[in-house]
Formats: structure tokens, C-alpha cells, sequence
């Protein structure tokens, strides 16, 4: 298998309309966009100058420091919710790149629409397609990085379902100034289904910090698939944006959510992984990869989000694509790159030998037990050896009293999605 392609490419604009800055890039006719295969350092283009929000002083500011980059597969109604926050922000340095991953909803029509109002002049928002049906979160982030703006230094990854409180990027640009090789990392609270009409109403009232009373103060959880909850990092990670200091990188922490990333950073990694499908893990791969980089981390506690609650209708196809996102790192960057805790046990290829499984024989039965020995599947018949990567002979011989320490979960599941047949290891 080849490596994964993290190449930033620049996806297709609106077909017809000229180039954003009138030169070093073509507009493209195939919605699905060219070959992403040109490097984001080799970019040309001339500069996207932009206005304050604030129209009653029509000042022209210098060129944006900073582009936030979101991508969205048919989530039109939350990404409005996140354009409006976009709106009230107090920096007014910086502008937005909506990368749309297949979406049908709409969503290209309503970023046109907006494009023409006051909020936002001199294409300070700007609709890029990933291609005609979704690619997955990973391409499209890195085409967003790739139609960043040419003044740019970092770029604010912003989730399509994510309201902004109006300090929120000033304060995640205070903090990048005083620690510009830093990923500077916000604060991201998940509102629950019922907050959508209190969204609506903190919107239009430009007061966003208003949502804090509708965040339930409980342990994070699922609803639908999607969490709901307060901010699930250590609450002594975070400080002021004037009083935050790096600290080493946790991948379980590195949260791509809301975050603002060195270009610098982003070139000399190659990006997001683009061989992870759907969206699932795709943060804490590329913590993992920080990590090894050795890029520090900053939790800014007044740049502050919240997530608009969504049902996740395929959340069980999503979840399996997450399983295989998981299974696919620790193979690629090492078995303790990033956390298994919530794998799920009954697929069959988190004890595959090559994640450092065993087998276990007791009577006539095989039981493949994962690397840490925590869990274990009853193999429904001796194929199932080759199929996770086995011999007859290594079936070590076990009693069942040593079985009675395992959470034996059940006969493996067949399942829809492939394995990743090979992977190359990251040296």
C-alpha cells in the first residue's frame, strides 16, 4: 500500500467566478476539483485584503494572520449557526474558507448568499468543494489549508457545528502571537438537543456567552452519537489567553475542534491523514503525530465554543469507520500512540497478531485475546486463526480459571467495512 496522501490541494471554487485573488490559482470546472497533489509552500497568490464587521468605520485592515478553515458534509443549518457567531467576532483580521464535502443540503447556495451581504466584503468567506460526495474529514481539512489565505500564518480549524463567543478568536490570536509555534487549543462545550432555540435567540442577540446555562453540568455523554456535555479536558489545562503557557501535547487532548495551527506545523507533518475514512480519530492521529514533532500545546480558556447539538443517523456505519480509523494508527504509528480505551471489543481486528494479540486454546476452543489481555472473543471456528494472522501451532494453551481475568465479549462480528489489508509503519 502506498502512503497516505497529505498533500494540501486547492479543491474547486464556484465554476465561473474568477480566482479569490486574481492570480496563482485557475477556477476549476469539475466540482470534484483537480489532483491535490501541489504542496501548500509552493502556493502564489496575491493578497485578500478585508474590512472590519464593524461598517460604520469602513476601515481597511491589514491582510488576515490567521484562516479558519471548516469543513461541513450536509450540516447547513449548524454551519449558519457558525458563519453568524463568525459575524459578531471581535478580530477582525481573518478569513473563512468553508470546505463543503459532498454536501446536498444546500450548503454551497446558502455560503453565495451570504458572500453578498456586508458582514462579509472582499471575499473574506469563500466556498471551496472536496469533491461531488463526501471524502471525509481528513482531505478536506487539508484542500481548507490549502486555500488558506497567502498572509496567513496559522489556521483556526473550526467544527461546522461550533458557535463562537465574539472574543473567541481575538483571544485565540493573543495566544498564538505570544507562542506562534504552539497549537493553541479553546475551550469546546456540547450543548444537548433540546439548546437549538436558545442558539437561535443568543445569536440574535450577539450575547453567545448565554449558552453556558443551557451546557448540563454531568459527564460527558453520547445522545443520538453525538456528546453532549461540558468541556470533557482537565479544567487546569486551561488559563487566559495572556497567562497560558505550553505544555507537552497529549493526543487525547489535542482536539481539532476548535484550535488554531502554525502553517509552519501543518507543512512539515503533511497535514491530516488522509487514508482515515468518515471522521473518526482523525484528532488524535494528528496529536500523535504533533507529539512526535515535539510541538507544545496552549488551553486558552477564554477563547470559548459550543457545540450545536446533531443527530448522527448513520452512527453506526460512522462508528465502524472510527473503529477502522483506530486499528489503522496504532498499526501505523505504534500500539501505544494513542488510546484504545474506547475501542469497540467485539471487532475482530483489535486482536489481529500484528496489534499484538494471542490465541488462546482451552479444551477445543481458540479465544483471540487483545495486546493488553483485557478482552477476548471466542473464535467460531479454527479459519478464524488465519484470518487474524495465525498459525494452528501459536494457540497457546490456556485453563479456564486463567480465562475467568478476561472479559470474554462474545464471537467476532462480520462486518461491512475492510480491514486496511497492509499498513506502512511510520519511522
Amino acid at each position: 500500500m502506498s502512503s497516505p496522501s497529505r498533500s494540501f490541494g486547492h479543491g474547486s471554487e464556484e465554476p465561473g467566478r474568477s480566482d479569490i485573488a486574481g492570480a496563482g490559482r485557475t477556477t476549476h470546472d469539475d466540482p470534484a476539483g483537480p489532483d491535490t497533489g501541489q504542496c501548500a509552500s509552493s502556493h502564489s497568490r496575491t493578497a485578500v485584503r478585508v474590512r472590519a464587521i464593524d461598517l460604520k468605520t469602513e476601515q481597511r485592515l491589514s491582510e488576515p494572520s490567521s484562516s479558519v478553515i471548516i469543513a461541513s458534509s450536509n450540516r447547513r443549518a449548524n454551519l449558519e449557526f457558525a458563519l453568524r457567531s463568525l459575524e459578531l467576532q471581535t478580530a477582525p483580521t481573518f478569513d473563512v474558507v468553508v470546505l463543503d464535502d459532498g454536501s446536498t443540503d444546500g450548503t454551497r447556495e446558502a455560503i453565495n448568499e451570504l458572500r453578498l451581504t456586508h458582514a462579509w466584503p472582499n471575499d473574506r468567506l469563500r466556498w471551496v468543494s472536496s469533491g461531488l460526495v463526501p471524502r471525509g474529514l481528513s482531505r478536506a481539512r487539508n484542500i481548507g489549508v490549502g486555500n488558506a489565505g497567502s498572509s496567513a500564518t496559522h489556521v483556526v480549524t473550526l467544527d461546522a457545528d461550533i458557535v463562537l463567543e465574539p472574543g473567541a478568536l481575538e483571544s485565540l490570536d493573543r495566544a498564538t502571537q505570544r507562542h506562534p509555534a504552539a497549537v493553541v487549543f479553546g475551550v469546546v462545550n456540547w450543548l444537548p438537543p433540546d439548546a437549538r432555540q436558545g442558539v437561535e435567540g443568543a445569536l440574535q442577540e450577539g450575547n453567545v456567552s448565554v449558552l453556558h446555562e443551557f451546557v448540563p453540568e454531568v459527564a460527558p455523554s453520547r445522545i443520538d452519537g453525538t456528546i453532549v456535555g461540558p468541556e470533557p479536558r482537565p479544567a487546569e489545562l486551561f488559563a487566559s489567553a495572556d497567562e497560558a503557557l505550553p505544555v507537552p501535547l497529549d493526543p487525547a487532548f489535542a482536539l481539532n475542534t476548535f484550535c488554531a495551527i502554525p502553517l509552519s506545523v501543518l507543512r512539515a507533518l503533511g497535514g491530516w491523514d488522509e487514508e482515515l475514512v468518515g471522521y473518526g480519530y482523525e484528532d488524535m492521529e494528528f496529536g500523535a503525530r504533533l507529539q512526535r514533532h515535539g510541538t507544545a500545546a496552549l488551553y486558552v480558556a477564554d477563547a470559548v465554543g459550543f457545540h450545536v447539538w446533531h443527530p448522527r443517523s448513520k452512527w453506526s456505519r460512522d462508528a465502524l469507520d472510527a473503529e477502522r480509523n483506530l486499528d489503522y494508527i496504532l498499526r501505523r504509528l505504534g500500539a501505544d500512540a494513542i488510546s484504545d480505551a474506547y475501542a469497540d471489543w467485539s471487532i475482530w481486528w483489535h486482536y489481529h497478531r500484528d496489534r499484538g494479540g494471542v490465541v488462546w486454546k482451552i479444551d477445543e476452543r481458540h479465544y483471540a485475546l487483545n495486546r493488553p489481555r483485557s478482552h477476548a472473543l471466542l473464535l467460531p471456528e479454527p479459519s478464524w486463526l488465519s484470518r487474524l494472522g495465525y498459525e494452528p501451532a501459536d494457540a497457546q494453551p490456556a485453563t479456564e480459571q486463567e480465562l475467568t481475568a478476561i472479559e470474554v465479549v462474545g464471537r467476532p462480528r462480520e462486518l461491512p467495512t475492510l480491514r486496511v489489508p497492509y499498513v506502512d509503519p511510520l519511522r
